[in-house]
């Protein structure tokens, strides 16, 4: 069994696990998340003293991670209990360095080559609800760090123009300025910052405001090229 066989398998059973678990539905549907953007992003949950896997994830929700062949190569847990480490990454390997993926990438690059334009975003539940709500171009750098220089030229192979739309809050905003640098240097004729409202995310803002008041906020930072 391969390392991918041997995480898909894992991700089945987190996945298995999540309906056993009123708590970790809970957060889900707090979140907005749907049953249709659960099955479709295989969410999962590690429960407290798994029978499969590392304790280490145990009370985590599960966000699996593809890579660009359609592979699911590792995951990253959200804590629900009281946990310093708030995400808890796969270890890296060979198959799974998170600086060269783009979470939700698997999904949204027929709308990125199709639309030329892309909406970058810190985590996944920015992704999940974007998507849910039909801004399917949407993809993740997954942290406040902001992109690297292989998801900056992976974007840059299919789209035109990105905006790139961080927590509204101090760090969101570097990470923001760190991933137009990283655009600009890929190639990238258009990066677009989004200064999303103080204390507010696109999951949301999204939650708030709708698929429209999303797309306005966009229009609206449109003509908005500068780093200030």
């Amino acid at each position: 069994m391969s390392d991918i066989d041997d995480i898909l398998e894992l991700i089945h059973y987190y996945h298995k696990e999540l309906k056993y678990s009123p708590v970790a539905k809970d957060y889900l549907k707090s979140r907005g998340i749907t049953k249709e953007s659960i099955i479709r992003f295989k969410i999962g949950y590690c429960p407290h003293n798994p029978t499969k896997g590392h304790i280490k994830y145990q009370d985590r929700i599960i966000f699996p991670y593809w890579n660009t062949q359609d592979e699911i190569v590792g995951w990253i847990g959200r804590t629900l209990v009281d946990d310093p480490k708030k995400y808890l990454n796969t270890p890296e390997s060979a198959i799974f360095k998170k600086s060269k993926l783009l979470y939700g990438y698997n999904f949204a690059k027929k709308a990125i080559f199709k639309t030329k334009t892309a909406v970058l975003v810190e985590g996944q539940m920015d992704v999940i609800l974007l998507q849910q709500a039909g801004i399917f171009n949407t993809i993740a750098s997954s942290g406040t760090s902001g992109l690297k220089e292989t998801g900056a030229n992976l974007l840059s192979r299919f789209a035109k123009r990105v905006y790139i739309a961080f927590d509204g809050d101090e760090a969101g905003y570097k990470g923001a300025i760190a991933s137009q640098l990283e655009l600009i240097e890929s190639g990238m004729p258009d990066v677009i910052i989004v200064k999303m409202p103080d204390k507010e995310d696109p999951a949301s803002f999204i939650q708030q405001y709708g698929k429209d008041g999303f797309l306005r906020l966009l229009y609206e930072h449109r003509q908005v090229k500068t780093l200030t």
